[in-house]
């Protein structure tokens, strides 16, 4: 009997051994297939920062035609500058999938608010409205909102690509990527300073 009592216990306990094993590889598993979707989200994140990030200077070129247009007082300068502004958006629009970047900027939208928090999410939700800004603006020729939330006028290219960079380093910390990333630059860096160009062969090496 005692060893029939022994026996059942070992079992018990073996049993009981294998189930919390297996609750913590399920929720090592959930947590690992958690962070895969996070990784992949991010990743999608960042390549709709650098295209949009891409093309944020043709408009830009495009605000100076209509700033042109609303700053005109003589009614035959006005027209001049509008046709010239009509011009270069009917020029832009030919060339880019203004379709594509619209679903883009939305989609950017819903992947910050489910995907990041505090301040990642602020900023990449900032980031996308800027550029929804300097579209309305120059493609709905929306110049009330312009006015209301860009009055200081849209950065610079050097700013936006800055800000972009940052933007990219702050998602690459959410996901633990940042450490590699900045190891990477800094030997990027380096490499195209000192011997990207020797290996070109368009500058001398250093005796």
């Amino acid at each position: 009997m005692c060893n029939l009592e022994i026996n059942d216990i070992v079992t018990f306990v073996l049993s009981a051994f294998a189930t919390i094993i297996s609750i913590r590889a399920y929720f090592k598993s959930k947590e690992f297939h958690k962070q895969n979707i996070l990784v992949h989200k991010i990743e999608k994140i960042l390549a709709i920062i650098e295209d949009i990030s891409t093309v944020y200077g043709r408009f830009l070129n495009l605000t100076l035609d209509l700033d042109l247009y609303y700053d005109s007082n003589d009614k035959e300068e006005k027209d001049r500058n509008y046709n010239l502004y009509i011009e270069n958006r009917t020029q832009l629009l030919n060339q880019i999938d203004i379709k594509k970047i619209d679903n883009e900027i939305r989609e950017l939208e819903v992947l910050a608010r489910a995907y990041l928090k505090n301040d990642a999410q602020i900023k990449v939700q900032s980031f996308n409205r800027m550029f929804k800004g300097i579209i309305d603006y120059t493609i709905n020729m929306d110049s009330m909102t312009a006015e209301m939330f860009w009055k200081e006028g849209f950065p610079n290219i050097d700013k936006v690509n800055t800000y972009a960079d940052k933007l990219c380093d702050i998602l690459l910390d959410e996901i633990g990527f940042q450490e590699s990333i900045q190891d990477y630059r800094e030997k990027l860096r380096e490499y195209s300073e000192k011997e990207f160009k020797k290996d070109l062969g368009i500058k001398k090496t250093e005796k």
